[in-house]
């Protein structure tokens, strides 16, 4: 049987987030989102998301 290992976490702040970015560490293309500390890689925008988003942008812009 297998231990399981903890490692000690460490959580990003906005700053730290802001500051890698800067310096260049996400690709321009890359979705990442910053999560409870955490970078969270975001799926692509598929074709039934992109459609409920055009829909909800619509209906905010005509309100």
């Amino acid at each position: 049987m297998g231990a399981e290992l903890s490692l000690p976490r460490r959580a990003l702040s906005v700053e730290d987030y802001h500051r890698m970015g800067e310096a260049g560490l996400f690709r321009s293309d890359e979705r990442i989102e910053l999560i409870q500390g955490d970078l969270i890689t975001m799926a692509p925008i598929g074709g039934p998301h992109l459609h409920v988003v055009s829909v909800l942008a619509q209906l905010l812009i005509w309100r």
